[in-house]
């Protein structure tokens, strides 16, 4: 393989063809007057290059001179001495004391020509050389890549090599670490949140609950409130049991199954004269808390009645 083409001999090759004009070229004239002549095939016919009658022994090349618009265009019908120099008057002699040797022409398409056989050399060696290149693995890129490879191609890119690969290897490990982390976190999180909505809901369950028996006994309170109060001969306040157990929503007394026998009204009539008798009667037309005592009285008169009806 040969060594790479050096920076400045490019730019060389690319200089030179800047000073010629551009190609493609072809040939052009006739065989009568102006002979064959060298031109561009685009704007026109830029003269590239023809030739001058050189006394009575042929033809000698002549070159385009360079003006301040640019290489003169070609016209069938001119001469091409008017806008030529001979190769005679730009040639580069082999020593002041021998004028009539040449061994140049100083004229940047005389230049091209001469040397345009090694710069084809040259670039072509370098395509091989490139070419052999990306046709076989380069031994340092990584061993699944090379650069044969047609996608590392369209991008215009070189694979990477083993270090680079492997950073890049070691970066992406890094990166689905720390995401694997993260994402263990969230879930940690997501947990810890779940079991705090499940505490909340039993917390707000049990204040639903709280502010419900609240309310209730909100409603009782003020039903208790709403109790009638009776007022009897003496000026005393009370209210009847029944009347504050409907209040708080205590069941009340039950319903007598069947009538009183007589002797179980004789016995009760007694019980409550004997009563009234020890301390007091009042005017309630049933069982009251007008005194404490009368309270008890009457708590043992119900409790009696009870087990005379049974």
């Amino acid at each position: 393989m040969t060594e790479p083409m050096a920076d400045e001999r490019l730019a060389e090759i690319q200089a030179a063809l800047s000073a010629v004009p551009a190609p493609p070229w072809h040939w052009i004239g006739d065989t009568k007057h102006q002979g064959p002549m060298l031109a561009t095939k685009h704007s026109g016919w830029i003269y590239v290059m023809g030739f001058k009658r050189l006394g009575m022994r042929g033809a000698q090349p002549a070159f385009p001179v360079k003006g301040p618009d640019g290489y003169l265009l070609i016209t069938p019908c001119r001469e091409i001495e008017d806008r030529a120099v001979a190769a005679k008057d730009v040639a580069v002699p082999r020593a002041p004391y021998d004028p009539d040797t040449v061994r140049g022409i100083d004229n940047p398409v005389a230049k091209w020509l001469e040397h345009s056989a090694q710069y084809a050399a040259e670039l072509l060696a370098e395509v091989e050389r490139l070419r052999a290149k990306l046709d076989a693995p380069c031994g340092s890129c990584h061993p699944c890549t090379n650069y044969a490879d047609e996608t590392w191609r369209a991008a215009g890119r070189t694979p990477p090599h083993v270090a680079e690969w492997d950073a890049l290897r070691a970066e992406r490990a890094n990166a689905v670490a720390t995401v694997a982390e993260q994402a263990q976190r969230l879930f940690a999180r997501e947990r810890e949140h779940n079991a705090d909505r499940a505490e909340l809901a039993r917390v707000r369950a049990m204040l639903d609950d709280a502010r419900a028996r609240c309310n209730e006994a909100e409603a009782k309170l003020h039903q208790v409130a709403m109790t009638k109060v009776w007022t009897n001969e003496d000026g005393k306040r009370f209210v009847f049991v029944d009347d504050l157990a409907a209040a708080l929503g205590l069941p009340g007394e039950p319903a007598p199954a069947d009538e009183p026998t007589p002797e179980q009204v004789r016995l009760r009539t007694a019980l409550r004269e004997a009563g009234e008798a020890m301390y007091g009667g009042c005017d309630c037309p049933r069982p009251c808390s007008c005194q404490a005592d009368a309270a008890t009285l009457t708590a043992a008169l119900a409790e009696e009645a009870g087990d005379l009806d049974g």
